[in-house]
């Protein structure tokens, strides 16, 4: 009798033993995993935070170069009048036409990586400069500078404005990538 009690004692330890050693190897191979799935997903987020944060400022280094060249014709501007003023013009109107075109080119080929607010505003930015610019040539074209003065001067406040809030939405988006949960975990 006691060498039954003894061989199912026995049994019962040796069956706790093999029990715990799966469990153990399960447990081990768990941990691993979720280890490795922890690293792909640190490592996924951390790429998607240093691609969006270089495209962000390869965009905010095009709305600050279109920025400075968009007024063209600002009323303090003082020059020598006449075709050598209409000269001037034309060659502010051609670089800021280049940045313009620049920035367009940044905004569009990023579109799909900007968040909608953001694109918004620069679409808001693209917008108004290639407005003003054409007014500006048709005026150049016709002689009409006086009246490029004021379109400037409400393009600047327009320009700085829209560059701000694009500051602000950049600003905040990256705010939100560096303080995110880990991509896929809630």
């Amino acid at each position: 009798m006691l060498e039954k009690l003894t061989f199912g004692l026995l049994c019962a330890v040796a069956g706790w033993e093999v029990f715990r050693w799966i469990y153990d190897r399960r447990l081990k191979k768990d941990i691993e995993y979720l280890k490795a799935e922890f690293k792909r997903r640190e490592t996924v987020h951390r790429v998607q935070f240093e691609t969006e944060f270089s495209i962000y400022r390869e965009l905010w280094q095009a709305v600050y170069r279109l920025k400075s060249l968009a007024p063209i014709t600002p009323s303090a501007d003082t020059g020598p009048g006449g075709d050598e003023q209409k000269r001037v013009y034309q060659d502010r109107l051609e670089k800021a036409f280049k940045v313009f075109e620049q920035a367009h080119s940044v905004v569009e080929l990023n579109k799909p990586f900007y968040s909608p607010t953001i694109y918004t505003f620069c679409d808001m930015l693209n917008t108004d400069c290639l407005k003003h610019f054409l007014r500006i040539r048709r005026r150049l074209n016709t002689g009409k500078l006086e009246e490029c003065y004021d379109m400037a001067d409400s393009l600047i406040e327009k320009v700085k404005s829209i560059a701000g809030q694009i500051e602000n939405a950049i600003r905040q988006r990256i705010g939100a990538l560096d303080e995110a949960d880990l991509v896929g975990w809630s």
